[in-house]
């Protein structure tokens, strides 16, 4: 079993409050995403899940998007194919939409589907109510749908487990949504953009902010020690905000930042979309804040994060890549 560690050395400084007194508590959960992609990839697919279901420290698994490469159809069979492989966790799961799931379905290749159709969908058959995580011995979740203003934003979740907020956030790839959708409309541009795909993406940035804002007050109001966000998208951190691939996620960068800053506490931002294993701190007047962006195809895996204030070099997070045979490059 090859395993790769990196310890979040940046979370060294331990100023982080722990709950009132509660003791250091060790525990971990598993990350995955942008995979499978394609027929050939859903055994190996089918191998993580058995890695993951095989360790019994992990209290709880998040995929972060994407259950299908953009050129595969998004056909009704397809997506529910894909989601019945998670169904096979043994413990508790959550998921959070990428772009090959929805906004990339107008694609010929894809069906030529309206995005927003696609995404209802997701919204109907694979989150529901969303009141309760995936998967047997499951806990209840607080959804952001519950508020009359963003009641359809069902896939916006949040728990809080031993003294750690985690929420799930849509925020996707494809430029958050803002690719035109030329499979279906040859006339959505960029300068002259189809006006239901800029409604949705003013929609979903309003849900998000308020779910930032939500997330880390809910961490305040409960002296919490740490702050997990799961989300797809690369959200270009290394770019400089006027460029043209990091413009979409401005706004959502900017409110991660301002509450890291304030919460002063440790920060895990846990997102897909480039496929390749990464961990570093994106923002470099914020070294509690660290980023983790999972494997992706055609190295389907997973990773390991590990909650430990105890461990030999006293870091906050511990990230530990998952075994499959497929495995990433040097």
């Amino acid at each position: 079993m090859q395993r790769r560690r990196f310890l979040a050395s940046a979370l060294l400084a331990l100023t982080a409050a722990k709950v009132r007194g509660a003791q250091p508590r060790e525990f971990s959960f598993a990350v995955l995403g942008d995979a499978p992609y394609g027929r050939g990839e859903e055994r190996e697919f089918d191998r993580v899940i058995d890695y993951i279901n095989l360790d019994p420290s992990l209290r709880f698994a998040v995929h972060v998007g994407d259950l299908k490469a953009a050129a595969e159809s998004c056909s009704d069979a397809l997506l529910k194919r894909r989601f019945a492989a998670l169904e096979r966790l043994t413990l508790p799961w959550l998921y959070t939409p990428g772009d090959n799931d929805w906004t990339d379905c107008h694609g010929r290749s894809a069906g030529r589907f309206n995005p927003l159709e696609r995404l209802l969908f997701l919204r109907k058959v694979h989150f529901g109510a969303g009141v309760h995580t995936h998967g047997p011995n499951g806990f209840t979740l607080d959804v952001q749908s519950a508020s009359p203003q963003f009641a359809s934003f069902v896939e916006n979740a949040r728990f809080a487990l031993d003294g750690i907020v985690f929420a799930t956030v849509h925020v996707v790839g494809s430029d958050n949504g803002l690719v035109p959708w030329r499979g279906i409309d040859s006339d959505d541009r960029v300068a002259a953009p189809r006006p239901e795909r800029i409604a949705e993406v003013r929609e979903r940035t309003a849900a998000t902010l308020a779910w930032i804002d939500a997330a880390f007050e809910h961490a305040q109001a409960i002296n919490a020690r740490a702050v997990v966000l799961f989300f797809h998208a690369n959200p270009s951190f290394e770019r400089r905000p006027e460029h043209a691939r990091r413009k979409p996620f401005n706004a959502f960068l900017a409110r991660v930042h301002e509450r890291a800053q304030t919460f002063a506490r440790p920060v895990l931002l846990a997102h897909g979309d480039y496929h390749w294993y990464q961990i570093d701190t994106p923002f470099a007047d914020l070294p509690r804040v660290v980023r983790m962006q999972v494997p992706g195809s055609p190295f389907v895996g997973w990773v390991k994060v590990t909650v430990s204030e105890t461990n030999a070099n006293g870091g906050f997070f511990v990230f530990e890549r998952g075994t499959t045979r497929s495995q990433d490059p040097p």
